[in-house]
C-alpha cells in the first residue's frame, strides 16, 4: 500500500521562483516495488519478490506460526497476516516489516479463530471477513484491527452469506469480498464501508462460482483470478464503482486453486497454489486483458498463503 500526492505549483510575488506545495494526499492499495507470500501449508516462510522483474522470490523470513490459509492485509509499511490453521484453526494476528527480514511480531488476535477468511485494507486499519471455525462451520463476521496498536479486533458488520475461501478486494473506501464455499460455490460480491459497521451489500457476481482463487485490486476494480471447483484459469475484473457482473479478463498460466494475490499500482500478481502444489507467479496488467505471463517462482511450491504488496 502506498500514499500519493497531488502537487500544485503557484507563483508569489514576495519571492523569486515558482515552489510546488501538496494540496491532497490519498491511501492506494497498490505497492510500489514488491510483493508477498506470507505462510501457506506448512511454513512459516515469508517470499518476497519484486514486481519489476521476473526472478525467484527471497526469503523475507518467517510468520509466527505455519498458517494454512490466513487473511492478508498491507499498511504503508507491514504485513499483517491473520487466522489460518496451524493445525487448529489461529486468531493470532501477525505482523511483519516490508524492509526487513525477521520472524514476524503477535499484532493481537482475532475475536474468532478462523482460517479460509477473506482479506482487505483501509489506510489504517486491516479487515478479516468470512472463514470458517470448523470443517462444517462457515461464518459471516467482518472483524477490525487497527494498524497502529496491538489489541483484539473488533466486530464490523457481516458478509451477506457465511462461507469461506473467499477472497479480499480494497478501494479508497470499501472493502470487497468474493467468491467462496458455503454450501455450494458462489460468485457473489459483496461490498462494506470502512467508516460503518453494518452487513455489507450485494455489489454483483463474478462470472464463474469459485473457491480459494486470488484477489487483486487496481485503483478502480477488483479482479478475482483463478480458483476451483473444478479449477479454473479465469481471471475476473468487476467495478469499484457500479454493481454489475464481472467481465472476463483472460486467462493465468495454469489453473489452480488456493492462490494468493498482490497488487502493485499497474499489475496483478498470483503466486502459489493447489492442485498439484504450485510455486508459479502469474503476472497481469490492470489496463489489458491479454491474460498472465510467467513472472517467475516461489521458492518452494505452497499453498494458501496470504498476499501483500509494498
Amino acid at each position: 500500500a502506498n500514499v500519493t500526492s497531488t502537487s500544485a505549483t503557484y507563483t508569489d510575488s514576495a519571492w523569486s521562483s515558482t515552489d510546488s506545495i501538496i494540496i491532497s494526499d490519498s491511501w492506494a492499495f497498490g505497492g510500489d516495488t514488491y510483493g508477498y507470500a506470507a505462510g501457506g501449508y506448512s511454513t512459516t516462510r515469508i517470499d518476497k519478490f519484486a514486481f519489476s522483474s521476473n526472478t525467484t522470490s527471497t526469503d523475507h523470513g518467517d510468520l509466527s506460526e505455519a498458517k494454512n490459509g490466513p487473511s492478508g492485509s498491507s499498511s504503508t509499511d507491514y504485513g499483517f497476516s491473520s487466522g489460518g490453521s496451524p493445525g487448529v484453526r489461529s486468531d493470532v494476528i501477525d505482523k511483519f516489516s516490508f524492509t526487513s527480514t525477521g520472524t514476524a511480531t503477535d499484532h493481537g488476535d482475532l475475536i474468532t479463530a478462523v482460517w479460509n477468511a477473506a482479506g482487505a485494507s483501509s489506510s489504517t486499519d486491516g479487515y478479516s471477513c468470512g472463514g470458517s471455525t470448523s470443517s462444517s462451520n462457515n461464518v459471516n463476521t467482518i472483524e477490525k484491527f487497527a494498524f497502529s496498536s496491538n489489541t483484539t479486533a473488533s466486530d464490523h458488520g457481516d458478509i451477506t452469506v457465511a462461507r469461506q475461501g473467499v477472497v479480499g478486494h480494497s478501494s479508497e473506501n470499501y472493502g470487497f469480498v468474493s467468491a467462496g464455499y458455503g454450501g455450494s460455490y458462489s460468485n457473489t460480491i459483496d461490498k462494506f464501508a470502512y467508516s460503518s459497521n453494518t452487513t455489507a451489500s450485494d455489489h454483483g457476481d463474478l462470472a464463474y462460482a469459485r473457491y480459494q482463487p486470488a484477489g487483486m485490486s487496481s485503483s478502480d476494480n477488483g479482479f478475482t483470478a483463478g480458483g476451483g471447483e473444478p479449477y479454473v484459469d479465469t481471471i475476473n475484473k468487476f467495478s469499484f464503482a457500479s454493481n454489475t457482473t464481472a467481465s472476463d479478463w483472460g486467462n493465468l498460466t495454469i489453473s489452480r486453486q488456493s492462490r494468493s494475490g498482490s497488487s502493485s499500482t499497474t499489475d496483478g500478481f498470483v503466486s502459489s497454489g493447489y492442485y498439484p502444489t504450485s510455486s508459479v507467479i502469474d503476472k497481469f496488467s490492470f489496463t489489458s486483458s491479454s491474460g498472465a505471463s510467467d513472472h517467475g517462482d516461489l521458492i518452494s511450491g505452497r499453498r494458501n498463503p496470504s498476499g501483500h504488496q509494498y
